[in-house]
């Protein structure tokens, strides 16, 4: 039922979750599947409305045995902590063998526009040269999604899910800044990520 490449998110996921009745996670993900397959409009859009909608029925589920904001922070604790180490690790492995980090960087973010987000997102680069590089997010499917489903407080857990690979980037170490000064799910109208190679370091 769920896409092979949604698997890497499901597992560790609904380990971590751990919700009494695993089997009604999946049905109630399939309906909202069901509800929003129309908005799917290529494979990396139907991949991420499982994973969105897996999410959104785990959510429920923690919803029927707990306050809004204990559902709220054990989806987040379950969303975010089996991926933060692997996706850091991996982030930094690849920054430390390059000799240029940003480039890095600016690829790592142009593969997941491609292949992972697809045509339901939509994004502008105010910058691309060899300063910097920007990539604003001025369309998001998760945030359609959770919405329409009526889940809009879990948009900034899905915005924080970056984190791991933002952190990984350090200053001295790898001679590039990242930020990200407004997102959608912390009220922006859009989704800023800022990376800029420093002038001041070793690296650069």
């Amino acid at each position: 039922m769920i896409p092979t490449d949604v698997t890497w998110f499901s597992r560790p996921f609904l380990a971590a979750l751990d919700p009494p009745d695993e089997a009604a996670v999946m049905t109630e993900a399939a309906v909202i599947v069901d509800e929003q397959r129309h908005t799917a409009v290529d494979k990396p859009a139907l991949d991420i409305l499982w994973f969105t909608a897996l999410s959104i029925a785990a959510y429920r589920n923690l919803r029927h045995r707990n306050t809004r904001q204990e559902a709220i922070e054990q989806f987040r604790s379950a969303f975010l902590d089996p991926f933060y180490d692997w996706v850091r690790r991996d982030t930094e492995t690849a920054l430390d063998a390059s000799g240029n980090p940003l480039d890095v960087l600016r690829a790592g973010s142009k593969q997941r526009e491609h292949d992972f987000f697809g045509d339901t997102f939509t994004f502008d680069h105010p910058q691309d040269d060899a300063n910097g590089y920007i990539a604003v997010v001025r369309k998001c499917y998760y945030q359609q999604i959770l919405i329409a489903a009526d889940a809009e407080e879990l948009l900034p857990t899905f915005c924080d899910f970056d984190t791991a690979w933002m952190d990984a980037a350090s200053e001295d170490r790898h001679g590039v800044r990242v930020e990200r000064p407004t997102t959608f799910g912390y009220g922006g109208p859009s989704c800023w990520f800022v990376m800029t190679k420093l002038k001041d370091t070793a690296r650069s």
